[in-house]
């Protein structure tokens, strides 16, 4: 099986990054450049581990499954643009 990862990315709360560098926005980008699997050097940061533990589901020992957070986002903003 053959796939697309990227092991490296630093969050937001790394020196010199934007503050973007947040889960809704690493998946969108992610799922934009076609990268099937991203990694994070960052879990060792107290609120980066919490907002992965909030967000992610455990599949098994130090790998979480899939996010959908932009997912969720992008139907709410389609609501409200159906409201106007």
């Amino acid at each position: 099986m053959a796939f697309i990862a990227d092991f490296h990315i630093h969050s937001k709360y790394s020196r010199a990054t934007a503050k973007d560098m947040d889960i809704p926005h690493l998946d969108r980008i992610a799922r934009i450049k076609g990268i099937d699997l991203v990694g994070t050097g960052d879990f060792t940061h107290p609120l980066w581990l919490n907002e992965l533990k909030e967000a992610l589901t455990s599949e098994e020992d130090g790998v979480y499954g899939e996010v959908n957070i932009f997912d969720k986002e992008e139907k709410e903003e389609q609501k409200q643009l159906e409201l106007f």
